[in-house]
């Protein structure tokens, strides 16, 4: 039995086995994994040559996507036409295997002539052919039904890399929409700080411009002041819808939306809820940061978990009865260093309010990430709790609240510090 296992066709079988998924894997994008699949199919089975056609549903052919061999680099991107009785085309639509030693369409700018063929197609996990593989001319012999299965593992692992792919790509373009909805909110909260420091400074900006007007220069001094913190913050809201964009940017880049790098959670949060801070008083009320205390550095988003906190904060003052000031809107970090998630090794952001409460079955809603716009709530979408719930859940935590109606509300973002 053990000489069975360690010598003869089987040991063929389970090293090229080994070798198609070790480079599979190890590779990150399709088409280079595509590339390494044909490579080891050609040295699996001794060609000397080979190609991978996929099908194209809008010109309803197949395209050459590589080609190896002498004369491989005059096939790529080509199409084949599936009416024609070649070898890839036939095997396309049938979906059956083929050796062949004759019968060969053999483009006439290719000069090295073809000897024989094993082609094979890739199909989905429906069965439906998307592509083929196919192996031109065995250095030693002939293509035989050993050389056949192997090259049907490989197409195989073809189809899961070009499924995966382009379930990523849908995913991908799923997250991207998502993104952008969140983006488009956050630059819509940068407009408020805008609209807030306009009706904050634009009285005594117009009052002093009358004054001066009438050539009266003692209100100059309140202009420029007003006029300087109108400026500033201006440009604070100018800054942070910048780093909005530039995350749009490294978005594309990366691939990979959220950015896990270390970071001091205290100065993140602080420098984001700052303009709430100054506004509060505005509109009859307090945001109170004095619970932030300093926690172990650790990798997170800084600009999203950031944002996410923002918009609990952002909607606990909107929510507010303004005929019942001062209210109050408290944010504290609580961290849990010691233990293993979720007990411990963790970080809890808290955003607590004494404002009107939210009834159980809303706030089960927004918890699962599901909120919708509130009717009685101007410019409400429900796209700011949804952005905390994604952003806690992709840093592996949890979004978690509370909430006594009339009595106010806790939100809680549970962060792991180790993820």
């Amino acid at each position: 039995m053990e000489g069975f296992f360690n010598s003869g066709p089987c040991t063929a079988q389970m090293n090229a086995i080994h070798r198609i998924s070790s480079a599979l894997f190890a590779q990150a994008d399709v088409d280079t994994m595509l590339l390494e699949t044909l490579e080891v199919s050609m040295q699996t089975a001794d060609a000397e040559a080979g190609s991978i056609l996929l099908y194209d549903r809008s010109t309803k052919q197949l395209i050459f996507r590589h080609a190896l061999g002498p004369e491989g680099a005059k096939l790529v991107g080509r199409p084949v036409n599936l009416e024609g009785t070649g070898k890839s085309a036939t095997v396309f639509k049938t979906g059956k295997s083929d050796i062949s030693v004759e019968g060969f369409d053999q483009p006439t700018d290719i000069e090295d002539p073809t000897r024989s063929t094993l082609t094979t197609a890739i199909k989905n996990f429906g069965g439906e052919p998307i592509g083929v593989v196919q192996v031109l001319n065995k250095r030693n012999g002939l293509f035989d039904n050993r050389d056949k299965e192997l090259l049907e593992i490989v197409a195989a692992m073809a189809a899961t890399v070009i499924d995966n792919a382009q379930r990523a790509e849908e995913r991908k373009q799923a997250a991207l929409a998502r993104i952008l909805m969140y983006v488009g909110h956050q630059l819509k909260n940068k407009t408020f700080i805008i609209d807030g420091a306009d009706k904050m400074h634009s009285p005594t900006i117009e009052a002093a411009l009358v004054s001066l007007g009438k050539g009266d220069l003692s209100k100059a001094g309140e202009l420029a002041e007003a006029f300087g913190e109108y400026r500033s913050w201006v440009n604070d809201a100018n800054r942070r819808a910048m780093k909005l964009a530039q995350a749009i940017n490294a978005y594309a880049d990366r691939k990979d939306f959220f950015e896990f790098t270390p970071h001091d959670l205290k100065a993140a949060l602080e420098d984001e809820l700052a303009p709430l801070v100054e506004l509060a008083p505005r509109f009859g009320g307090v945001v109170d940061l004095s619970g932030l205390a300093p926690v172990p550095e650790f990798r997170f988003d800084a600009l999203f978990v950031s944002q996410a906190v923002y918009n609990l904060v952002d909607n606990a003052t909107k929510a507010m009865p303004r005929e019942r000031p001062p209210w109050m809107v408290e944010v504290s970090t609580e961290a849990h260093p010691d233990g293993q998630y979720p007990e411990g090794s963790r970080v809890d952001i808290v955003v607590r309010d004494d404002g009107p409460g939210i009834p159980p079955d809303k706030l089960e809603q927004i918890l699962r990430g599901e909120a919708e716009p509130d009717p009685n709530k101007m410019g409400s979408t429900g796209i700011g709790t949804r952005l905390v719930h994604d952003v806690a859940l992709t840093h592996g935590g949890e979004f978690l609240g509370e909430s006594v109606v009339g009595h106010g509300t806790t939100f809680r973002v549970r962060l792991p510090l180790n993820r």
